[in-house]
């Protein structure tokens, strides 16, 4: 067993009074402070010693641990007035709070200078990590100190990560995690403000983020706990200000430019200055609800968006499929694999060839296709492709024998209604099927369906759907839905791009490894998929040869804009996430992958998102 020590303990707030209660119950004896008579009390109540101020607990202990609000208080704790930098015995000091890398390095550089070591050891996990002694600690410093108080470290927390000798770095990851959680829980507020007012189940919504591109751990995490309960528990609204500010100012003393973090940043000080400083920052939800004039509550259809995926098995219906591009043609391929007939057209005659060799039928038109067979499937990159496909004076409503239609396309619901409502006046039933999962899920056979419209063309053309994905949604007969759906979740996916790309580059600006950085984020709150995917996969390894193309991505996150604009809903962070993607689309960058997008940063802050500790 870890040998029990004497520790000083300020700071029992939210944080630190549960991590100080797990110390105490592991055995360590703790003599503690804090201006809060109430928080004092429950953890004097567990063992705990009150003292007068840092510098008495100081003159009694070797090491003290800290976890304050503001990085003004830890200066003044440190370094003020009966500080622990006046106790004589000290000679260790562990600050758990979130003070920002200057701070940090001012207050390492003073006490050092007093023969004290240091170590900046911030932590992420929020209220109940800190509860259940599972924060995901960030350590900087001395190893040697850092390993002397892994028994302790290991009380609090149960992912622990030395992120080097330099002081600060620590808080600069942490101040990067941070924002990134920011960031998941703004847009995923935005988006299921804007689906429910499209009349989407905000529960259903998390359940598609969550096995698709935009899931975050807001999503799986912190919205199904407090936001769908309305039980709006997280840290204060002007805590969540302090950070941001502080991740804000160390990218503007890095020289790197931070867009999105700024947006956030300004959303922040607009709740505080309209009296929600101490509110929950998860609870912000309710301003874009007061604004669009909704509320994101569950409308319990988590059931009945179920759909039969063993409808028509074993059939293997004659199918059309037209658009053969980067993410249609894994999905046309798998289809043709499963042993279903089919009639393919592209605009590009030579997309075609790899379908007709592996048994495809070739059409001249979209409306060759429609003359072929009932059934036909689109996957098409433009709104404006999809209309004229779809009713062009060639194009599938000129067909003579088409009975079903279903566009994988992302198209927006405009498109989608317009286009519905004339092949309906056809006779043409309609599905909108946009789906996620990007180039690897098309290949794979596994991207999530999003369906609405007619739920009898889904079930009559389910074997299909099921070769090429394996997570169907069925979201309403309204034709749209679907669609309003998928622009939701590639608006998360666009913002966690943009974030982790300014968070990676100031890291790396900072003297951070990104691969360090990566695992810190991936076991805190700032994960997402794209964290989790991509940029170990893509960025990390620098391969920008294939997936998402920045243009399809403008063109996605344009469409939702659009879309929440037209309901009346701001988009604070969305509409900055648009604004960055119209200067990529400036700067000639459109067929080039979304991951990609890093390199606009990396060019401006003169750095690479390089790690090597990936070959």
């Amino acid at each position: 067993m870890s040998a029990k020590k004497k520790l000083g303990f300020i700071g029992l707030g939210m944080m630190g009074g549960p991590m100080a209660l797990n110390l105490l119950k592991a055995g360590h004896e703790l003599l503690v402070l804090d201006t809060d008579k109430a928080s004092l009390a429950k953890v004097t109540a567990a063992g705990g010693k009150a003292m007068k101020n840092p510098k008495e607990i100081a003159s009694q202990v070797e090491t003290v641990y800290v976890s304050l609000p503001t990085p003004a208080v830890v200066r003044e704790v440190a370094l003020g007035k009966d500080g622990l930098i006046e106790g004589a015995k000290i000679n260790t000091f562990v600050d758990l709070s979130t003070t920002g890398a200057v701070v940090a390095k001012q207050v390492v550089k003073a006490l050092t200078d007093k023969g004290i070591r240091c170590l900046d050891a911030p932590v992420s996990g929020g209220a109940r990590g800190a509860t259940n002694g599972t924060l995901a600690i960030m350590v900087s410093g001395p190893k040697a100190t850092y390993e002397a108080e892994m028994s302790a470290l290991e009380t609090i927390g149960k992912k622990i990560f030395y992120i080097g000798e330099t002081p600060g770095a620590a808080q600069t990851v942490k101040v990067g995690n941070n924002y990134l959680s920011a960031v998941s829980s703004l847009s995923a507020a935005e988006a299921l403000v804007m689906g429910a007012k499209a009349g989407l189940d905000p529960e259903v919504m998390i359940n598609v983020f969550n096995v698709s591109s935009g899931r975050n751990n807001s999503t799986e995490d912190k919205f199904p706990a407090f936001v769908l309960t309305r039980n709006f528990k997280s840290m204060r609204t002007e805590l969540l200000v302090k950070d941001i500010t502080l991740c804000t100012e160390e990218g503007e003393s890095l020289g790197v430019p931070m867009w999105l973090a700024n947006t956030v940043r300004q959303f922040l000080l607009f709740a505080v200055a309209n009296g929600h400083a101490k509110e929950p920052t998860i609870g912000l939800i309710r301003l874009m609800e007061q604004w669009a004039g909704v509320e994101a509550r569950p409308k319990g259809t988590t059931e009945s968006v179920k759909i039969d995926t063993t409808a028509n098995a074993g059939k293997k219906m004659p199918v059309g499929y037209i658009g053969l591009g980067q993410m249609g043609g894994p999905m046309a391929m798998n289809m043709l694999k499963a042993g279903f007939p089919m009639t393919v057209y592209d605009a590009n005659p030579k997309a075609m060839k790899p379908y007709i060799d592996a048994g495809a039928t070739a059409a001249d038109s979209p409306k060759g296709v429609a003359d072929a067979v009932e059934h036909v499937f689109v996957c098409l990159p433009m709104p404006d492709v999809v209309r004229e496909v779809a009713l062009g004076e060639k194009g599938l409503i000129q067909g003579s024998r088409i009975k079903s239609y279903v566009d994988l396309s992302t198209t927006g619901a405009v498109t989608a209604r317009d286009v519905a409502a004339a092949l309906t006046a056809k006779g043409i039933d309609c599905l909108d099927s946009p789906v996620s999962g990007g180039v690897p899920g098309a290949r794979a056979g596994t991207v999530s369906l999003m369906m609405s419209g007619d739920k009898d063309v889904a079930l009559r053309l389910m074997p299909a759907l099921m070769a090429i994905g394996k997570h169907p949604f069925y979201l309403g007969t309204a034709p749209g839905l679907g669609q309003t759906m998928k622009v939701a979740n590639n608006y998360l996916s666009a913002a966690a791009n943009v974030a982790l790309a300014e968070a990676l580059v100031m890291g790396v600006k900072a003297g951070v490894d990104p691969k360090v950085m990566l695992d810190v984020v991936n076991a805190s709150s700032g994960r997402t998929d794209s964290s989790e995917r991509r940029y170990p996969t893509f960025v990390l390894k620098r391969d920008f040869a294939s997936g998402f193309r920045q243009q399809l991505l403008h063109k996605d996150i344009k469409l939702c804009m659009q879309e929440a604009a037209a309901q009346g809903t701001p988009m604070w962070l969305g509409n900055t996430v648009l604004s960055f993607l119209h200067y990529a689309m400036s700067q000639g960058t459109g067929d080039d992958v979304s991951h990609a997008l890093v390199k606009h940063i990396e060019r401006w802050a003169g750095v690479e998102v390089r790690s090597p500790l990936v070959n």
